[in-house]
């Protein structure tokens, strides 16, 4: 929650050359914000990307607001453990 507003937030994956999935600071960042009448916003997809947002309501007028950078700043400044045990 935001101001009243209900906020989501997702972080893409990236793919390593052995199929694993990680996280990394140079995935792209999504966020949906609610507008005015609507209560909670759910990502949309084309196939496994989110392309936007879209209301929980589908009354008119409540709307959704799709947000996203090309990076995000989740593990800056976290020290990585590059050793596997």
């Amino acid at each position: 929650m935001q101001n009243g507003a209900a906020r989501s937030m997702a972080l893409e994956l990236d793919i390593a050359a052995d199929n694993s999935l990680y996280l990394s600071s140079k995935g792209t960042k999504h966020m949906c914000q609610s507008a005015a009448g609507c209560g909670f916003c759910y990502f949309t997809y084309s196939g496994n990307r989110i392309t936007g947002c879209e209301c929980s309501s589908r009354a008119p007028g409540n709307n959704c607001i799709h947000k996203f950078s090309e990076q995000n700043t989740l593990l800056k400044n976290v020290p990585l453990n590059r050793s596997r045990k």
